[in-house]
């Protein structure tokens, strides 16, 4: 019985070796331009010519590269005389040269949605700019009433706005008090008795600039995980993209 058994067990990996030689020994798929490695290209301050686009795009070719991700970023000094406007006519024609030219080659383009980091555009109003959290803490005892305004004390931040006012006392209890918060920051309550610890929690920006961004485009970044503002970022790259097809 034993022996029977051992030879069950050789025979089994026996055929799970076959099987495994005979999967490797099949035709290797065929390589496409998505499956070889990309590289990202940056644009510096966009000072691109047609003869050097298609120089770098043949050197990449014969690296084995499938494609590139053009990045449009800020120039190097010196060569301001050769800076093209991001989206502009004529960056336009540079990046509709290159796409031509990744065709012959049988290489893929990809663009950045948008220039520099992080992601933004014109499109970005304040309401809609990157945001922070902003807290403030105040204490109070038993049966008083707070002297200053619950509004933000950093600088450059008139226009942040309360989101929460909630107080916990040292007994544990927790109330909401934004509703008792006048338009000029006044708050209208009385503490009962113990000691209290407010928190005002404030929407507040955090003012931060597209860094390192393309010359054309110099902008307020952007939250991009609000779909509204979003969406106008990506029609505003894509508007121009289509027409110049």
């Amino acid at each position: 019985m034993r022996f029977n058994r051992s030879l069950y067990i050789y025979i089994f990996f026996l055929l799970c070796f076959a099987k495994s030689v005979s999967a490797q020994s099949g035709s290797w798929p065929v390589v496409k331009a998505e499956t070889r490695p990309w590289t990202r290209w940056w644009w510096m301050g966009n000072a691109v010519d047609k003869k050097n686009l298609s120089l770098s795009l043949s050197a990449f070719k014969s690296a084995g590269l499938g494609g590139v991700e053009i990045a449009p970023i800020y120039g190097v000094k010196g060569y301001e005389s050769r800076y093209i406007d991001y989206l502009s006519p004529a960056w336009m024609d540079m990046l509709n040269h290159t796409m031509e030219q990744a065709k012959v080659l049988k290489m893929g383009v990809d663009l950045t949605n948008g220039t520099g980091w992080p992601f933004g555009g014109p499109q970005v109003t304040p309401e809609y700019a990157a945001s922070k959290l902003i807290v403030q803490t105040y204490e109070l005892g038993g049966s008083e009433t707070l002297k200053e305004k619950i509004k933000v004390a950093e600088a450059k931040q008139e226009n942040a706005v309360l989101q929460f006012l909630t107080a916990y006392n040292d007994q544990g209890a927790v109330l909401q008090l934004k509703d008792k918060v006048k338009a000029d920051g006044t708050l209208n309550w009385t503490a009962p008795s113990g000691r209290w610890t407010l928190y005002a929690a404030f929407l507040g920006k955090t003012r931060q600039m597209v860094k390192r961004s393309s010359p054309g485009e110099k902008v307020i970044r952007s939250t991009i995980f609000l779909l509204p503002r979003c969406t106008s970022i990506l029609n505003a790259l894509t508007t121009p993209l289509m027409g110049s097809r």
